[in-house]
């Protein structure tokens, strides 16, 4: 009698033992046959297009404010204040389009997707060149703000305001070709900050064909007290994709250059 009762213990385990590792291999196989979705942001793909879903939010900043400032020969910036809404997000550089008389300006934030972020906003506050502009009325719009330039014909003379925009004297221009394909151009420029106060703007960077226009604008407090010093300019410009062998114009403010793409 005991025998024939440890005989059904040891078939009744094994029986339980084979019960557990089926139920296990039934669930192994179910999770490597799942598709993947996107629940998550490490490789998955999303459901509907099957691109991989991106490991950042990008979303426009909310913009607050825009000054206008007209300079000397029909120079224009603006002066942009704004909210960065979480210590996550960070405002990447200001894109700008010109379609005739309209200029859309696009300033995006960017932050992690899944990042955990203090809800404390901070101020965005950036000056943003447009570039030397024709005379005429122009129609701006930076995120949705709108707001209206003018640009006069006799632009000889600064018109008032609080800041003073001017070109950068660009005193040489030399042109790299990074070895890729297709290949990169890099403009290395030199000039002259006119003063202590005078600050260089971001590159301005065009292009029309074969013509690649760059416009580097600086500012500087228009009522300022300023040593009397001029400055070194150093910056490199990327002039973006070229095509091999073909020849291109480069204007750096009122300095051109002519260069190949081999």
């Amino acid at each position: 009698m005991v025998e024939q009762s440890e005989r059904r213990t040891r078939i009744a385990l094994w029986a339980l033992s084979l019960a557990v590792l089926t139920v296990l291999a039934v669930a192994v196989a179910g999770v490597l046959a799942s598709p993947r979705g996107s629940t998550g942001n490490h490789g998955e793909r999303d459901m509907g297009t099957g691109s991989p879903v991106s490991e950042v939010v990008r979303r426009p900043l909310q913009i607050t404010d825009v000054q206008v400032a007209v300079g000397e020969a029909g120079a224009v910036a603006l002066r942009v204040t704004g909210i960065i809404p979480d210590a996550c997000t960070r405002a990447l550089p200001p894109q700008v389009t010109h379609q005739g008389q309209q200029i859309e300006v696009t300033i995006l934030g960017e932050r992690p997707r899944d990042a955990l972020c203090a809800q404390v906003i901070s101020a965005y506050a950036e000056t943003i060149a447009l570039g030397i502009l024709e005379p005429g009325e122009y129609a701006i719009s930076v995120n949705g703000f709108k707001t209206t330039a003018r640009v006069d014909a006799n632009a000889g003379t600064p018109p008032a305001g609080e800041l003073l925009i001017r070109p950068v004297q660009v005193t040489g221009v030399d042109v790299r070709i990074a070895e890729s394909y297709p290949p990169q151009g890099f403009a290395e420029v030199t000039g002259v900050l006119g003063d202590g106060c005078t600050e260089a703007l971001e590159p301005l960077v065009q292009r029309d064909g074969d013509v690649i226009t760059v416009t580097i604008l600086s500012q500087r407090p228009r009522d300022a007290v300023c040593t009397m010093i001029a400055r070194e300019y150093r910056t490199t410009v990327p002039l973006g994709a070229l095509e091999p062998g073909k020849q291109y114009t480069l204007r750096v403010n009122d300095y051109e250059t002519v260069f190949s793409a081999s």
